[in-house]
Protein backbone atom coordinates (compact mmCIF):
# COMPACT_ATOMS: atom_id res chain seq x y z
CA UNK A 1 0.00 0.00 0.00
CA UNK A 2 1.52 3.44 -0.68
CA UNK A 3 0.04 6.60 0.17
CA UNK A 4 0.93 10.18 -0.19
CA UNK A 5 1.18 12.34 3.49
CA UNK A 6 1.45 15.81 3.54
CA UNK A 7 -0.19 18.13 6.42
CA UNK A 8 -0.73 21.47 8.29
CA UNK A 9 -2.02 23.04 5.39
CA UNK A 10 -3.74 26.23 7.19
CA UNK A 11 -5.79 26.99 4.47
CA UNK A 12 -6.68 30.90 4.62
CA UNK A 13 -3.30 32.15 6.63
CA UNK A 14 -2.32 35.58 6.45
CA UNK A 15 1.23 35.97 6.75
CA UNK A 16 2.27 39.58 7.80
CA UNK A 17 -0.99 41.18 6.46
CA UNK A 18 -0.23 38.83 2.64
CA UNK A 19 -3.15 36.17 1.73
CA UNK A 20 -1.37 32.80 1.40
CA UNK A 21 -4.32 31.40 -0.89
CA UNK A 22 -2.38 31.45 -4.00
CA UNK A 23 0.65 30.01 -2.51
CA UNK A 24 -1.36 26.96 -1.29
CA UNK A 25 -3.03 26.93 -3.87
CA UNK A 26 -0.08 26.30 -5.85
CA UNK A 27 1.43 23.67 -3.16
CA UNK A 28 -2.27 22.46 -4.27
CA UNK A 29 -1.53 22.01 -8.12
CA UNK A 30 1.93 19.88 -6.86
CA UNK A 31 0.01 17.87 -4.60
CA UNK A 32 -2.67 16.57 -8.24
CA UNK A 33 0.95 16.64 -10.10
CA UNK A 34 2.34 14.04 -7.53
CA UNK A 35 -0.88 11.97 -7.74
CA UNK A 36 -0.89 11.95 -11.51
CA UNK A 37 2.98 11.32 -12.59
CA UNK A 38 2.55 8.36 -9.98
CA UNK A 39 -0.54 7.18 -12.16
CA UNK A 40 1.66 7.27 -14.98
CA UNK A 41 4.40 5.71 -14.18
CA UNK A 42 2.46 2.50 -13.51
CA UNK A 43 2.70 2.95 -9.43
CA UNK A 44 -0.18 4.59 -8.49
CA UNK A 45 -1.07 6.52 -4.98
CA UNK A 46 -4.05 4.32 -2.95
CA UNK A 47 -4.14 7.37 -0.61
CA UNK A 48 -3.67 10.73 0.22
CA UNK A 49 -3.04 11.17 4.50
CA UNK A 50 -3.52 15.33 5.97
CA UNK A 51 -3.41 14.53 9.35
CA UNK A 52 -4.73 17.73 10.67
CA UNK A 53 -4.79 21.67 10.35
CA UNK A 54 -6.55 21.49 7.04
CA UNK A 55 -7.49 25.42 7.55
CA UNK A 56 -5.68 28.39 9.64
CA UNK A 57 -8.46 29.15 11.93
CA UNK A 58 -11.76 27.69 12.93
CA UNK A 59 -13.73 30.55 11.03
CA UNK A 60 -11.91 30.40 8.19
CA UNK A 61 -12.12 32.84 4.92
CA UNK A 62 -14.19 31.89 1.94
CA UNK A 63 -12.05 31.86 -0.15
CA UNK A 64 -9.96 28.81 1.58
CA UNK A 65 -13.48 26.87 1.74
CA UNK A 66 -14.11 27.42 -1.62
CA UNK A 67 -10.27 26.42 -2.64
CA UNK A 68 -10.58 23.20 -0.52
CA UNK A 69 -13.78 21.91 -1.89
CA UNK A 70 -12.29 22.98 -5.57
CA UNK A 71 -9.11 20.56 -5.33
CA UNK A 72 -11.55 17.72 -3.60
CA UNK A 73 -13.92 18.32 -6.55
CA UNK A 74 -10.87 18.05 -8.60
CA UNK A 75 -9.13 14.93 -7.07
CA UNK A 76 -11.99 12.91 -6.84
CA UNK A 77 -13.01 13.46 -10.46
CA UNK A 78 -9.37 12.52 -11.82
CA UNK A 79 -8.80 10.08 -9.38
CA UNK A 80 -11.84 8.16 -8.18
CA UNK A 81 -10.08 4.93 -6.54
CA UNK A 82 -8.07 7.26 -4.15
CA UNK A 83 -8.63 7.36 -0.54
CA UNK A 84 -8.69 10.51 1.21
CA UNK A 85 -7.92 10.89 5.12
CA UNK A 86 -8.61 14.26 6.43
CA UNK A 87 -8.09 14.51 10.42
CA UNK A 88 -9.76 17.58 12.48
CA UNK A 89 -6.65 19.94 14.45
CA UNK A 90 -6.19 22.29 16.82
CA UNK A 91 -6.67 25.30 14.43
CA UNK A 92 -10.09 23.58 12.75
CA UNK A 93 -13.41 23.74 13.82
CA UNK A 94 -14.26 19.70 13.70
CA UNK A 95 -18.35 20.48 13.81
CA UNK A 96 -17.52 23.17 9.93
CA UNK A 97 -14.58 20.11 8.83
CA UNK A 98 -17.10 17.35 9.37
CA UNK A 99 -20.00 19.02 7.27
CA UNK A 100 -21.34 15.94 4.90
CA UNK A 101 -18.80 13.88 6.22
CA UNK A 102 -21.43 10.93 6.21
CA UNK A 103 -21.67 11.68 2.64
CA UNK A 104 -18.33 12.13 1.32
CA UNK A 105 -17.35 8.55 3.03
CA UNK A 106 -19.42 7.01 0.02
CA UNK A 107 -16.62 8.65 -2.24
CA UNK A 108 -13.70 7.71 -0.36
CA UNK A 109 -13.22 10.84 1.37
CA UNK A 110 -12.31 10.45 5.31
CA UNK A 111 -12.92 13.16 7.37
CA UNK A 112 -12.42 12.45 11.05
CA UNK A 113 -12.89 15.26 13.52
CA UNK A 114 -14.50 12.91 16.41
CA UNK A 115 -14.28 9.93 18.48
CA UNK A 116 -17.19 8.05 17.87
CA UNK A 117 -15.51 5.58 15.75
CA UNK A 118 -12.03 5.73 16.25
CA UNK A 119 -11.24 1.85 16.67
CA UNK A 120 -12.96 1.28 13.27
CA UNK A 121 -10.23 1.59 10.22
CA UNK A 122 -10.38 2.11 6.63
CA UNK A 123 -9.26 -0.68 4.47
CA UNK A 124 -6.80 0.75 1.94
CA UNK A 125 -4.85 -1.90 -0.64
CA UNK A 126 -5.52 -4.38 -2.52
CA UNK A 127 -4.61 -8.33 -3.02
CA UNK A 128 -1.90 -8.91 -0.50
CA UNK A 129 -0.65 -5.14 0.25
CA UNK A 130 -3.79 -4.02 2.71
CA UNK A 131 -3.20 -2.37 5.32
CA UNK A 132 -5.80 -0.74 8.38
CA UNK A 133 -5.53 3.08 8.62
CA UNK A 134 -6.79 4.49 11.87
CA UNK A 135 -7.65 8.05 12.67
CA UNK A 136 -7.10 10.02 15.85
CA UNK A 137 -8.11 14.00 15.54
CA UNK A 138 -6.79 16.23 17.47
CA UNK A 139 -7.16 15.05 21.37
CA UNK A 140 -9.03 16.92 24.14
CA UNK A 141 -9.66 16.37 28.00
CA UNK A 142 -12.39 14.05 28.05
CA UNK A 143 -12.37 12.82 24.64
CA UNK A 144 -11.13 9.06 25.09
CA UNK A 145 -13.60 6.95 27.03
CA UNK A 146 -12.43 4.43 29.50
CA UNK A 147 -14.42 1.19 29.73
CA UNK A 148 -16.07 0.47 32.89
CA UNK A 149 -14.54 -2.61 33.15
CA UNK A 150 -10.96 -0.96 33.13
CA UNK A 151 -12.69 1.26 35.96
CA UNK A 152 -15.54 -0.09 38.03
CA UNK A 153 -15.65 2.88 40.62
CA UNK A 154 -17.40 3.96 38.17
CA UNK A 155 -20.58 2.82 38.59
CA UNK A 156 -20.37 3.94 42.27
CA UNK A 157 -19.18 7.64 41.62
CA UNK A 158 -20.89 10.45 39.54
CA UNK A 159 -18.02 12.34 39.36
CA UNK A 160 -14.57 10.11 39.42
CA UNK A 161 -12.37 12.35 38.39
CA UNK A 162 -9.49 9.78 38.22
CA UNK A 163 -11.57 8.24 34.69
CA UNK A 164 -11.67 11.46 33.03
CA UNK A 165 -8.10 11.86 31.02
CA UNK A 166 -6.80 14.73 30.61
CA UNK A 167 -3.53 14.94 29.58
CA UNK A 168 -2.44 14.30 25.78
CA UNK A 169 -0.26 11.37 27.00
CA UNK A 170 -3.05 9.43 28.86
CA UNK A 171 -5.46 9.98 26.04
CA UNK A 172 -3.25 8.92 23.16
CA UNK A 173 -2.05 6.10 25.20
CA UNK A 174 -5.65 5.08 26.07
CA UNK A 175 -6.78 5.82 22.15
CA UNK A 176 -4.26 3.91 21.43
CA UNK A 177 -4.69 0.90 23.14
CA UNK A 178 -8.15 0.92 22.57
CA UNK A 179 -7.20 0.72 18.70
CA UNK A 180 -4.54 -1.79 19.00
CA UNK A 181 -7.83 -4.28 20.95
CA UNK A 182 -9.60 -3.93 18.40
CA UNK A 183 -7.24 -4.38 15.21
CA UNK A 184 -5.96 -7.75 16.78
CA UNK A 185 -9.52 -9.24 17.05
CA UNK A 186 -10.72 -8.37 13.54
CA UNK A 187 -7.38 -7.76 11.57
CA UNK A 188 -4.23 -8.96 13.23
CA UNK A 189 -2.78 -10.19 9.83
CA UNK A 190 -2.92 -6.68 7.95
CA UNK A 191 -0.09 -4.33 8.83
CA UNK A 192 -2.07 -0.92 10.91
CA UNK A 193 -1.07 2.49 10.19
CA UNK A 194 -2.33 5.65 12.73
CA UNK A 195 -2.83 9.13 11.43
CA UNK A 196 -2.98 11.95 14.12
CA UNK A 197 -2.17 14.91 15.32
CA UNK A 198 -0.38 15.74 18.44
CA UNK A 199 2.78 16.66 19.64
CA UNK A 200 5.49 14.15 20.16
CA UNK A 201 8.58 14.13 22.70
CA UNK A 202 11.60 15.36 21.49
CA UNK A 203 10.46 16.59 18.49
CA UNK A 204 11.35 20.10 17.06
CA UNK A 205 8.48 22.96 16.82
CA UNK A 206 8.79 26.17 14.89
CA UNK A 207 7.74 29.22 15.95
CA UNK A 208 4.90 29.56 13.70
CA UNK A 209 3.02 27.21 15.97
CA UNK A 210 0.24 28.09 18.49
CA UNK A 211 0.84 26.01 21.00
CA UNK A 212 -2.12 26.08 23.95
CA UNK A 213 -1.53 25.58 27.36
CA UNK A 214 -2.34 22.63 29.22
CA UNK A 215 -3.44 20.38 26.15
CA UNK A 216 -0.76 21.00 24.32
CA UNK A 217 1.53 18.60 25.77
CA UNK A 218 4.02 16.41 24.22
CA UNK A 219 3.18 12.56 23.81
CA UNK A 220 5.70 10.04 24.10
CA UNK A 221 6.34 8.42 20.04
CA UNK A 222 6.83 4.64 21.70
CA UNK A 223 3.39 4.26 22.40
CA UNK A 224 2.66 3.86 18.36
CA UNK A 225 5.30 1.18 18.23
CA UNK A 226 2.26 -1.07 17.36
CA UNK A 227 2.07 0.48 14.45
CA UNK A 228 3.88 0.16 11.06
CA UNK A 229 3.52 3.68 10.37
CA UNK A 230 2.32 6.62 12.46
CA UNK A 231 1.88 9.88 10.09
CA UNK A 232 1.59 12.86 12.55
CA UNK A 233 0.87 16.13 12.01
CA UNK A 234 1.15 19.42 14.11
CA UNK A 235 4.38 20.33 13.90
CA UNK A 236 5.52 22.64 11.22
CA UNK A 237 9.24 20.91 10.57
CA UNK A 238 9.46 17.63 8.55
CA UNK A 239 11.17 14.92 10.56
CA UNK A 240 11.07 11.49 11.80
CA UNK A 241 10.52 10.27 16.02
CA UNK A 242 12.61 7.45 17.10
CA UNK A 243 12.96 4.78 15.13
CA UNK A 244 11.27 6.41 11.19
CA UNK A 245 7.93 4.84 11.54
CA UNK A 246 6.92 7.47 13.10
CA UNK A 247 6.89 10.67 10.92
CA UNK A 248 5.54 14.78 10.43
CA UNK A 249 5.67 15.72 6.72
CA UNK A 250 5.72 19.12 8.30
CA UNK A 251 3.90 22.09 6.38
CA UNK A 252 3.79 22.35 3.06
CA UNK A 253 5.14 26.51 2.98
CA UNK A 254 7.36 28.53 5.62
CA UNK A 255 4.56 29.92 7.90
CA UNK A 256 7.56 32.36 9.83
CA UNK A 257 10.57 33.64 8.96
CA UNK A 258 12.63 31.70 11.69
CA UNK A 259 11.00 28.53 10.24
CA UNK A 260 12.66 25.86 8.24
CA UNK A 261 12.67 27.38 4.65
CA UNK A 262 12.95 23.35 3.11
CA UNK A 263 9.33 22.06 2.58
CA UNK A 264 8.55 17.90 1.75
CA UNK A 265 5.22 15.78 1.16
CA UNK A 266 6.05 12.17 1.86
CA UNK A 267 6.05 9.24 -0.08
CA UNK A 268 4.91 6.20 1.95
CA UNK A 269 5.38 2.81 1.39
CA UNK A 270 3.89 0.42 3.00
CA UNK A 271 4.54 -3.75 3.23
CA UNK A 272 4.47 -6.56 5.73
CA UNK A 273 7.71 -6.22 6.75
CA UNK A 274 7.75 -2.16 7.41
CA UNK A 275 6.95 1.27 6.28
CA UNK A 276 9.49 3.38 4.06
CA UNK A 277 9.01 6.78 3.79
CA UNK A 278 10.68 8.95 0.82
CA UNK A 279 10.88 13.16 0.95
CA UNK A 280 9.25 14.87 -1.83
CA UNK A 281 10.34 18.48 -2.28
CA UNK A 282 7.72 21.59 -1.93
CA UNK A 283 8.76 24.67 -4.44
CA UNK A 284 6.83 27.43 -3.17
CA UNK A 285 5.34 30.12 -4.94
CA UNK A 286 7.28 32.87 -2.93
CA UNK A 287 10.51 31.41 -1.33
CA UNK A 288 10.53 32.94 2.48
CA UNK A 289 14.30 34.57 2.96
CA UNK A 290 15.75 36.76 6.06
CA UNK A 291 18.33 39.22 5.09
CA UNK A 292 21.05 41.44 7.38
CA UNK A 293 22.94 44.22 6.61
CA UNK A 294 22.11 48.12 6.43
CA UNK A 295 19.79 50.63 5.13
CA UNK A 296 22.01 51.85 2.55
CA UNK A 297 23.43 48.28 1.77
CA UNK A 298 19.73 47.31 0.48
CA UNK A 299 18.51 50.53 -0.79
CA UNK A 300 21.34 51.22 -3.09
CA UNK A 301 21.15 47.84 -4.84
CA UNK A 302 20.13 48.48 -8.40
CA UNK A 303 17.62 44.89 -8.49
CA UNK A 304 17.00 42.74 -6.00
CA UNK A 305 18.04 39.70 -8.47
CA UNK A 306 17.09 36.68 -6.87
CA UNK A 307 14.95 37.78 -3.62
CA UNK A 308 12.02 39.92 -6.03
CA UNK A 309 9.95 37.32 -5.77
CA UNK A 310 11.03 35.74 -2.41
CA UNK A 311 8.83 36.76 1.06
CA UNK A 312 11.64 38.62 2.61
CA UNK A 313 12.30 40.06 6.19
CA UNK A 314 15.32 42.64 6.13
CA UNK A 315 17.30 42.68 9.70
CA UNK A 316 18.61 46.14 9.69
CA UNK A 317 22.00 46.22 11.20
CA UNK A 318 22.16 50.34 11.61
CA UNK A 319 21.54 52.55 14.53
CA UNK A 320 20.19 55.40 13.12
CA UNK A 321 15.79 55.28 12.18
CA UNK A 322 15.30 55.91 8.87
CA UNK A 323 11.81 57.39 8.06
CA UNK A 324 9.66 55.27 5.35
CA UNK A 325 11.94 52.31 5.71
CA UNK A 326 9.31 50.01 4.52
CA UNK A 327 8.09 51.78 1.63
CA UNK A 328 11.76 52.89 0.25
CA UNK A 329 12.74 49.31 0.04
CA UNK A 330 9.59 47.94 -1.32
CA UNK A 331 10.84 50.15 -4.36
CA UNK A 332 13.64 47.03 -4.80
CA UNK A 333 11.78 43.65 -2.53
CA UNK A 334 7.92 44.27 -3.65
CA UNK A 335 7.18 41.46 -1.44
CA UNK A 336 8.75 43.27 1.53
CA UNK A 337 6.97 41.46 4.79
CA UNK A 338 9.07 42.75 7.64
CA UNK A 339 11.45 45.65 8.72
CA UNK A 340 12.72 45.03 11.90
CA UNK A 341 16.51 46.73 13.58
CA UNK A 342 18.55 44.33 14.64
CA UNK A 343 20.51 44.54 18.05
CA UNK A 344 23.64 42.56 17.06
CA UNK A 345 25.43 45.92 16.42
CA UNK A 346 24.83 47.30 20.12
CA UNK A 347 27.73 47.84 22.66
CA UNK A 348 28.30 46.26 26.06
CA UNK A 349 27.08 49.57 27.20
CA UNK A 350 23.77 50.54 25.09
CA UNK A 351 22.33 47.50 26.10
CA UNK A 352 23.23 47.75 30.19
CA UNK A 353 20.13 47.39 32.07
CA UNK A 354 21.69 48.24 34.89
CA UNK A 355 23.45 51.60 33.46
CA UNK A 356 19.20 52.86 32.49
CA UNK A 357 18.17 51.16 35.87
CA UNK A 358 20.69 53.58 37.33
CA UNK A 359 19.76 56.75 35.39
CA UNK A 360 16.40 56.58 36.01
CA UNK A 361 16.65 56.29 39.82
CA UNK A 362 18.71 59.50 40.24
CA UNK A 363 16.46 60.90 37.47
CA UNK A 364 15.93 64.18 39.13
CA UNK A 365 19.56 64.94 39.25
CA UNK A 366 20.44 63.10 36.06
CA UNK A 367 17.80 63.93 33.46
CA UNK A 368 20.38 65.50 31.39
CA UNK A 369 22.14 62.07 30.97
CA UNK A 370 18.66 60.28 30.71
CA UNK A 371 17.87 62.56 27.70
CA UNK A 372 21.72 61.85 26.22
CA UNK A 373 21.46 58.29 26.34
CA UNK A 374 17.70 58.11 24.49
CA UNK A 375 19.09 60.39 21.70
CA UNK A 376 22.06 57.95 21.35
CA UNK A 377 19.94 54.54 21.00
CA UNK A 378 17.73 56.43 18.53
CA UNK A 379 20.11 57.79 16.23
CA UNK A 380 23.13 56.25 17.17
CA UNK A 381 26.49 57.36 19.05
CA UNK A 382 27.80 59.99 16.32
CA UNK A 383 24.89 61.97 17.43
CA UNK A 384 26.04 62.77 20.45
CA UNK A 385 28.67 64.35 19.24
CA UNK A 386 27.10 67.15 17.06
CA UNK A 387 26.68 69.45 20.00
CA UNK A 388 24.09 72.34 19.49
CA UNK A 389 21.47 70.01 17.21
CA UNK A 390 19.18 69.16 20.40
CA UNK A 391 20.40 71.26 23.22
CA UNK A 392 16.59 73.15 22.37
CA UNK A 393 15.18 69.97 23.48
CA UNK A 394 17.26 68.83 25.68
CA UNK A 395 16.98 72.06 28.00
CA UNK A 396 13.00 71.64 27.83
CA UNK A 397 13.42 68.05 28.77
CA UNK A 398 15.31 68.98 31.64
CA UNK A 399 13.03 72.13 33.05
CA UNK A 400 10.14 69.79 32.52
CA UNK A 401 11.92 66.81 34.54
CA UNK A 402 13.00 69.81 37.57
CA UNK A 403 8.22 70.65 37.49
CA UNK A 404 7.59 66.63 37.48
CA UNK A 405 10.08 66.49 40.43
CA UNK A 406 8.93 69.41 42.66
CA UNK A 407 4.95 68.69 42.42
Amino acid sequence: MKFLQTGDWHLGKVFYEQSLLEDQKCFLDQVSKELADAEDNGSPYDALVVPGDIYDRAVPPAEAVTLFSSFLNRIRTVFPRLHLFFLAGNHDSAERLSFAAELLENQNIHICTGMQHFTEPVLVGSGSCVAAVYQLPYLTPGCVAIPQKKNPDMQNSLFNTDAVLRSQQQLAEEAVRQIWAAHQKKYQTLPAVLCAHLFTLGAVSSDSERLFTGAAEQVDASIFAPFVYTALGHLHKAQKCGSGSVQYSGSPLAYSFGEEPSKYMLCVTVTEDGAKAERIPVQPLHPVVTLAGTFEQFYSVSDSGAYRNCYVEIQCTDTAVHENAMALLRTKYPLLLSFTRSTGGQTAEDASLAERRKLLQASRKNSGDIFDLFIRDMYGETSCGNTGSTDSEKKLFIELAQQEGSL
